[in-house]
């Protein structure tokens, strides 16, 4: 949530996201280009991780107001998926034929 708190519309220019694991995360917002005086909006972040391990970035809300931008440290974990072999049974095996 990102609210704007002072007495008059804020001007927001970007939203934008960078770090060294900036393509692992994705940030959507209802924002817009202007946001009313104390009136909020909402930010969605997604990780989607490319690598295992911790993974971080910095959300940047680059705005009109004085002493920005805001920013917003995030952090992720990947993991390695988990592949479990199941056994096969004779009658479930699919033939083709040319």
């Amino acid at each position: 949530m990102f609210t704007n708190s002072g007495k008059t519309a804020l001007t927001i220019r970007k939203i934008e996201v960078s770090g060294s694991s900036h393509s692992d995360f994705e940030v959507t917002s209802t924002c817009g280009s202007s946001l009313e005086a104390d009136k909020s909006c909402t930010l969605q972040i997604t990780f989607t991780p490319r690598g295992q391990g911790a993974q971080t970035a910095v959300i940047s809300i680059v705005d009109d107001a004085p002493g920005g931008p805001r920013q917003v440290c995030v952090e992720g974990i990947g993991t390695r998926p988990e592949i479990k072999a199941l056994p096969l049974r004779r009658d479930a095996l699919l033939r083709f034929q040319p």
